[in-house]
């Protein structure tokens, strides 16, 4: 079928405009059907380009477009994969290639309970007083990974089969800054991996010189809420307070920065929201049993996010203006009744949300964007594209910058969600630049955190002859979002209460049956 697309062009170039465009129309809706729904039609993609119906046809190029058509092909197909198979084709673990070094370990914080007890304290003070109690997590050993850059090596290098603590050795070797990332991967809080995210937390590692910590944090809906913020934040005090036996050194939270994508992003601003109540509380401390030792509980030097996730009621307006360019489900599909039973879902009790229980999603913990204080928190950086979540960063953004934090908001024209991260996309020069203000707000926030100014920015993007062209259009954060953050809120619970609604008469239905 691709190879139909230079005859196309040749056409469009030989035969009048008028009457190209007249037969394009005629064969148009033809284009479009194909006998395999969940996969888009590459002629269809290309006459909606010339008619102009495509939103992107004048900002993204045909091998884009078709990018991001066939991953809302396959993310909205009728019939989806059991959360089962999503976690088997997504957690495993993969030998590295290339010049990334990755070294597994296992984070023995097993006997840490006043952590979980601070953490319950906030949730419940927090939570819903209505609702089901949330109950508190299981004590468990956290999974992860030391990741760095591996110098002297191209793309085809395989990995060493040498001790794990060995490769953590020649990992700081390469290591050139005293930045170090806590890395939280994205996929929707059910799945993904350290693993998955690699390849991002190599390439961090390489523009800022520093090294990652790639959390594997439990996923839901085995491990609900709170199970995956928990095991954030015992990766980050066992970074302050490396429990006994770790290979490496205390890290100060002057150098820790929280580098997050998608569903990372809603579990570190949880995180920064978790510790800025706990200092609200008056409880900066913590006893770790490990140490035997009260220890302090500080902030990290700063947030990096890109496509975070921080309202899980999809309440805010852009979840339907920003459809076009985006290819996430408009609609929850765990509210579908076809959506596929495994062992793993429905949970019992049943429930309509995946994370948390149905009277949580409005949570400060569960969707951040619905905090009311930000005041005190770390310098705060958002990357989205013109996506359906942007919202969300925008309420933050906005709400924290009033209250006196350093935010630093860039929206980018037409980019879907996570667009650095995805095939073709991260080519893309706006994945460069996203990337390399990614890296560089990462180091300011350790080398000089005075010179972080707050500011916003629109980076639009137009097709040249050869390649995609951007600029960069300054924005004011104070503008980003109309709504008042009162009715943000009762948008939010509203939903809330609407998604209660929808999954208490589907229950009725099937008992009807």
């Amino acid at each position: 079928m691709e190879h139909i697309i230079p005859l196309l062009w040749t056409a469009f170039n030989v035969i009048p405009q008028r009457l190209f465009h007249y037969l394009v129309t005629l064969v148009y809706p033809i284009t479009t059907m194909t006998d395999q729904p969940d996969k888009p039609s590459m002629v269809g993609t290309f006459f909606s380009r010339l008619l102009h119906l495509s939103p992107t046809s004048s900002k993204l190029d045909l091998k884009c477009e078709l990018t991001v058509r066939t991953i809302r092909a396959i993310v909205n197909k009728p019939k989806q994969p059991t959360i089962t198979a999503y976690q088997a084709a997504n957690g495993f673990d993969r030998p590295t290639k290339g010049p990334i070094w990755a070294s597994r370990v296992v984070l023995d914080v097993r006997d840490e309970v006043d952590a979980r007890v601070a953490l319950m304290q906030v949730a419940t003070t927090l939570g819903n007083k209505t609702g089901n109690p949330i109950a508190p997590p299981e004590m468990s050993s956290v999974r992860g990974e030391w990741v760095g850059h591996r110098k002297g090596v191209d793309r085809t290098a395989v990995e060493l089969q040498i001790p794990e603590d060995e490769k953590y050795t020649r990992l700081m070797d390469d290591t050139t800054s005293d930045l170090t990332i806590l890395y939280v991967h994205g996929g929707s809080l059910f799945h993904g991996s350290p693993a998955n995210s690699r390849t991002t937390a190599a390439r961090l590692a390489k523009l800022t010189g520093g090294r990652c910590f790639s959390v594997g944090y439990r996923l839901s809906p085995k491990h609900p809420f709170p199970s995956a913020l928990f095991d954030v934040f015992l990766a980050y005090l066992a970074l302050l307070y490396p429990p006994l036996g770790a290979q490496y050194d205390p890290v100060e939270s002057e150098s820790i920065v929280f580098a997050v994508d998608s569903a990372g992003g809603n579990l570190c601003l949880a995180l920064i929201q978790l510790i800025l109540q706990l200092h609200v509380q008056g409880s900066k401390t913590l006893f770790l049993h490990s140490l035997q030792k009260e220890v302090p509980v500080p902030l990290p030097a700063g947030v990096a996010t890109i496509s975070a996730y921080a309202d899980l009621t999809h309440a805010l307006p852009s979840w339907t203006t920003n459809q076009p360019y985006d290819y996430l489900p408009p609609e929850n599909p765990l509210l579908d009744p076809n959506f596929p039973i495994c062992g793993l879902w429905p949970d019992e009790p049943e429930r309509a949300s995946i994370y948390c229980n149905d009277t949580d999603l409005a949570h400060p913990l569960v969707s951040p964007a619905i905090a009311e204080s930000w005041a005190g928190a770390p310098p705060l950086l958002f990357s989205y594209g013109e996506e359906m979540l942007v919202d969300e960063g925008k309420v933050i953004a906005q709400r924290a910058t009033s209250q006196g934090v350093r935010v630093v908001f860039e929206e980018y024209e037409a980019m879907p969600h996570i667009f650095p991260t995805l095939p073709v996309l991260n080519k893309l020069p706006q994945a460069a630049r996203c990337y390399e203000r990614w890296a560089a707000f990462c180091t300011a926030c350790v080398n000089s955190p005075e010179e972080i100014e707050t500011g916003g920015a629109f980076i639009r993007t137009s097709l040249g002859t050869y390649e995609q062209k951007i600029g960069v259009e300054k924005r004011s954060i104070e503008g980003l979002i109309s709504l008042p953050f009162e009715e943000i809120q009762r948008l939010m619970k509203e939903r809330e209460a609407r998604e209660m609604e929808i999954f208490q008469e589907r229950r009725r239905v099937k008992a009807r049956m």
